[in-house]
């Protein structure tokens, strides 16, 4: 059996600090910077009642339940 060869689509992981973030303490005392998870929240909202207004096919559900 050898592993499928798929080629990854993703985006890569990004290098520079979010432009929302806040900064929080691991474990170990150590600083980390993350995405505001407020401001991700907000952002999805947004863009799903732009997809949903501007006519593009979209549902509430999965999106909404997301933010």
């Amino acid at each position: 059996m050898e592993p499928l060869n798929i080629p990854n689509v993703l985006a890569p992981t990004p290098t520079n600090t979010p432009i929302y973030k806040i900064v929080l303490k691991n474990e170990l005392g150590k600083d980390v910077t993350v995405a505001d998870p407020k401001a991700t929240r907000v952002l999805v909202a947004l863009m799903n009642q732009f997809a949903v207004n501007g006519g593009a096919a979209a549902h509430w559900g999965g999106p909404a339940a997301f933010a």
